[in-house]
């Protein structure tokens, strides 16, 4: 079951990102876009379809400002 739930908070993690995170945003979106939710027999989100990222092509391509939630970073941690 505790496995079950971190897939689906995974899962709302991506379409959190998605929404809020404009980096994130243009990398999916130049990858193809949102992808279809697939599940499998035990109606559990699969994460394989959510394009990977790496340092290169995210994390360097993208200033650190548009890599954050909003676009604003925290002024404490």
């Amino acid at each position: 079951m505790r496995w079950r739930l971190g897939v689906w908070r995974a899962w709302r993690a991506f379409y959190q990102a998605y929404a809020l995170v404009s980096a994130y945003r243009e990398y999916i979106d130049t990858r193809g876009g949102l992808p279809d939710v697939h599940f499998d027999r035990a109606m559990t989100p699969q994460l394989d379809i959510i394009p990977e990222i790496d340092k290169t092509s995210y994390v360097k391509a993208y200033p650190v400002e548009r890599r954050v939630w909003s676009g604003r970073i925290p002024a404490e941690a």
